[in-house]
């Protein structure tokens, strides 16, 4: 679980910046976020925006990756 009170702004991003740090469109970083919300949640702050934690982030695109088209999936953890 993430600790809010000791957010270091280095690691949350917003859609709009993560998408230009990463050099793709925004609404790719949109779907990639909404799907990343479902499946770990607590790594993403919905206040009107979303911010999300990216090394969370990066992992689960990861952990995507290297799981397409298996049937029976691990279950996502990000431990820090």
């Amino acid at each position: 679980m993430v600790d809010y009170k000791k957010i270091d702004s280095d690691y949350w991003f917003n859609d709009e910046k993560l998408a230009d740090k990463l050099g793709v469109k925004k609404e790719t970083i949109q779907i990639k976020i909404r799907k990343f919300e479902k499946i770990a949640p607590h790594f993403v702050i919905n206040a009107g925006k979303r911010i999300t934690f990216i090394p969370a982030f990066i992992a689960w695109d990861s952990y995507q990756k290297k799981y397409r088209g298996v049937a029976k999936k691990p279950k996502f953890e990000y431990v820090d």
